[in-house]
């Protein structure tokens, strides 16, 4: 499984920006480049990461680690 490590520079700087809750057309102004640029880093980040959505991936890089399964629901019961 890929690590965030092997994400390029301008991916890690997309992905922080998701994570601070960013949207696509946000990122692209903030970062100078088209928001086609941005969805082809997500893409790409999406692939390295083995992750499918931005939340997920936001999710990873909150966590700074790499799950070692796959997303489970986890209910809390009171």
């Amino acid at each position: 499984m890929a690590t965030l490590k092997s994400l390029t520079e301008r991916e890690h700087e997309i992905l922080r920006l998701l994570s601070d809750g960013l949207q696509n057309k946000e990122i692209a102004r903030t970062l100078a480049i088209t928001e086609n640029t941005v969805e082809t880093h997500l893409r790409h980040m999406y692939a390295k990461l083995e992750v499918y959505n931005r939340t997920q991936a936001s999710r990873r890089y909150l966590q700074g680690q790499e799950p070692s399964t796959p997303d489970t629901l986890c209910v809390v019961r009171s």
